[in-house]
């Protein structure tokens, strides 16, 4: 009997434990899914284990039409992933749904106000890849932070964008830069004939492969450590070489649209990068289907 009872007490205690995830309980959260603002998606907010794969449902919420969202979590950290709704894409102005395997972030214990973009997503697979390959969860996902805040200026995944296409006069500098950066992402898959390829497969998939490839600053179409980024369709793509010391390309196509799409809060805001050195590993291929790292 005591035996029985002990067993019990701790199994309780071990489901205590996993709902408080070090977030204290139930608490209240708040998001936006920008890829253009995400209209009617699906977010799906599940625990992440220690390994980096996703693990229980724990919620599951709705964007309004400003791709705002509003949640109760109960585990830190957790994975917030956005399917279906639509989009207006920035370059092409089409009318565009949330395909595949959706955006996503990974969210930190202590975060409550939480930013899902191409980029973001590149970094919750970057963490994935580092805790799958040994580091402890929450020390991958500051690793992810901390490469890609020293590529970019700032942290994707903290910094709160605006509609790209209605960036406010007073906005902050690495609002407006990431503002930037996904029109310029957005306006070389639509245009860029080297991307062509790539975007036959899916313009969100080819999207996505080219914000992976910015995460250490440069565009040569290789991840962080030095494995390459495909596009994944019907047969993998593989992502071409669009800056291979830097990221000016998407600064320039951005630039191109700003003009274009008559955005003068943004006119003078420039995309710069310090490049990462390439690190080793016996990591596989980056494939990238909005989903998978192989």
């Amino acid at each position: 009997m005591f035996y029985i009872k002990r067993t019990l007490l701790l199994a309780i205690m071990a489901f205590i434990a996993s709902c408080s995830g070090g977030g204290g309980g139930s608490v209240p959260v708040s998001g936006s899914i920008v890829k253009g603002p995400v209209n009617g998606a699906t977010v799906n907010i599940y625990a992440i284990n220690a390994d980096g794969s996703r693990g229980v449902l724990q919620t599951t919420v709705a964007t309004d039409v400003s791709g705002n969202w509003n949640a109760k979590v109960t585990v830190f950290p957790f994975e917030a992933v956005a399917l279906g709704g639509t989009y207006n894409d920035e370059s092409s102005g089409v009318a565009t749904t949330l395909s595949g395997s959706g955006i996503s972030a990974i969210v930190p214990s202590g975060r409550t106000n939480i930013i899902v973009t191409p980029l973001t997503s590149a970094m919750a697979d970057r963490a994935k890849k580092l805790a799958a390959n040994g580091s402890a969860l929450m020390q991958a996902i500051t690793t992810s932070e901390t490469e890609t805040t020293a590529a970019l200026g700032f942290n994707p995944a903290s910094v709160i964008v605006p509609d790209p296409l209605n960036v406010p006069v007073n906005a902050t500098p690495q609002e407006k830069a990431y503002a930037k950066i996904l029109l310029g992402v957005s306006e070389l898959v639509n245009k860029d004939p080297a991307l062509a390829a790539a975007k036959a497969t899916g313009s969100l998939a080819a999207i996505m492969a080219v914000a992976a490839d910015m995460l250490d600053g440069k565009l040569n179409s290789q991840d962080l450590n030095g494995n390459a980024i495909n596009v994944t369709g019907n047969t993998p793509v593989p992502l071409p070489v669009l800056g291979a010391s830097g990221v000016s390309v998407v600064d320039t196509a951005a630039t191109t649209l700003v003009t274009n799409k008559n955005l003068p809060n943004l006119a003078t805001t420039t995309i710069t990068s310090t490049p990462t050195p390439t690190q080793t590993s016996n990591w596989g291929g980056f494939n990238w289907d909005g989903a998978t790292w192989n």
